[in-house]
């Protein structure tokens, strides 16, 4: 008598599941997306821009950082910038701005990756003074006074064809 029950209520929920699916499915393809969806103003370094030295002088030590050809910084017309450098193994995701007045860009990290530890905590980079840009060439200085002692960078870039 049990069984007089159960086969219908079987038969009921294979009859809903068959017919709730979709018989012509459309694969999608996801793309990368901007994490910002505002143009910005000054599109000057738009662009892929491959590193060829990154010079940092911090309490008294130097190092210069030759690039190779899979560093870059990518500036995208909607204020995002994607940095890959082999110093530190690191990679940023970040929304940058330009303040014409300064003539400097400065960016809010939103996340980044150095020798493998990640974080996605927001934060602000030092400010970087746009000191040389052309069609071929960029060259980035930061100089600034940190709580931890004077703090110099220079990068220079040239743009990937």
């Amino acid at each position: 008598m049990k069984y007089i029950y159960l086969l219908p209520l079987v038969a009921i929920v294979a009859l809903i599941i068959t017919s709730c699916s979709k018989s012509n499915v459309k694969p999608t393809t996801s793309t990368k997306a901007d994490t910002s969806n505002t143009l910005t103003a000054d599109i000057r370094l738009v662009g892929n821009w491959n590193i060829l030295t990154d010079t940092i002088n911090f309490q008294g030590n130097g190092t210069i950082y030759h690039g190779v050809a899979t560093d870059h910084f990518i500036f995208t017309k909607y204020g995002n910038l994607y940095i890959k450098e082999g110093l530190a193994n690191l990679i940023d995701t970040a929304v940058y701005s330009v303040a014409s007045i300064t003539n400097s860009v400065s960016w809010i990290n939103t996340y980044i990756s150095v020798n493998g530890a990640f974080s996605t905590i927001h934060s602000q980079s030092l400010p970087y003074v746009i000191t040389k840009l052309d069609t071929a060439s960029l060259i980035l200085t930061s100089n600034a006074s940190t709580a931890q002692g004077p703090r110099y960078e220079q990068i220079t870039f040239k743009k990937k064809k």
